[in-house]
């Protein structure tokens, strides 16, 4: 072009010559920009599977956390109805030096004794039953678990309050002194004829005592006014619920057929021959606790 010469360009892209019509593959280009894309998009998917994988694995703990705290729960109440579960509350308790009287009535019973309770207990005092030595927390909700969890708990509730009572009528009957090692109190407790239901359980970890000794200190003139409920019924009470919902509303039973419904009378006269000396209102409450339909519906 420097010498003048004019170069003519063509209208049409050379054909070959061949004479085939020109033509582009554009296929690797394609190819190119499509790994470029898959490259990018192959970041995201495994950012998205890790987060799938951080899903599940999050979903089977909380699964996995669901069961094993049902299934301790369950198992919390069950051992607790069926009188298995240990009362290591009081374990605390025996590292102690002293209690005061109302301290060892609600120990006595069971319970553990509120926060801020006064040195000596009246019988006309409303009483704060908390958390049982065995742990568990009389606030607890397990209606989840049986519906009948109400009735059991009103139960244990009525029951230790009928004994606190009577343990307060018993103690304040005459001078006592403010504050005495547990010891004392189980003696004390002892020369009535009962021992609580936690003694067998400290002994064979150690802390002996001898609930038949009679302590000269805790020596009470007045004659025993008859027959306590035992300090912990509630236990065996429930237990024989379980007992009877085995017996009579399990097998052959149809919630829509009053006819296969066992009466009341033969579930009561049941209860009264398995334990003997129950008293009528046990024996009533253990029914009701145990009858899974309302009789009172025609």
């Amino acid at each position: 072009m420097d010498n003048g010469e004019v170069v003519s360009v063509p209208e049409h892209p050379p054909s070959g010559s061949s004479g085939r019509r020109f033509a582009i593959d554009a296929s690797k280009l394609i190819e190119n920009k499509k790994q470029v894309i898959n490259n990018r998009y192959a970041s995201h998917l495994e950012t998205f599977k890790f987060k799938v994988r951080e899903a599940r694995r999050r979903r089977d703990m909380e699964l996995g956390f669901v069961e094993r705290s049902v299934m301790r729960k369950a198992l919390r109440l069950e051992r607790w109805i069926n009188g298995e579960a240990e009362p290591y509350l009081i374990l605390d308790w025996l590292g102690m030096d002293n209690w005061t009287p109302s301290q060892a009535l609600y120990l006595l019973v069971g319970f553990q004794p509120p926060v801020g309770v006064p040195e000596v207990l009246n019988e006309g005092d409303n009483f704060e039953l908390g958390t049982r030595l065995d742990g568990l927390d009389m606030s607890s909700t397990f209606e989840d678990l049986t519906e009948h969890w109400t009735y059991y708990r009103l139960m244990m509730l009525q029951d230790a309050r009928r004994a606190l009572k009577r343990l307060i009528r018993m103690w304040n009957s005459a001078d006592r002194p403010t504050r005495e090692n547990w010891r004392f109190f189980v003696k004390w407790l002892a020369s009535k004829g009962f021992q609580p239901d936690w003694l067998q359980w400290v002994e064979s970890r150690g802390f002996h005592v001898d609930p038949a000794e009679s302590s000269t200190k805790a020596a009470d003139d007045e004659p025993s006014s008859g027959v306590i409920d035992p300090v912990q019924p509630l236990g065996h009470l429930m237990a024989l619920a379980v007992e009877v919902q085995k017996r009579f509303w399990s097998n052959n039973f149809d919630p829509t057929d009053r006819a296969t419904w066992t009466s009341q009378d033969i579930i009561l006269e049941w209860i009264r021959e398995r334990q003997p000396g129950i008293s009528g209102a046990n024996a009533s409450a253990v029914e009701k606790v145990a009858c899974p339909v309302d009789r009172s519906v025609k």
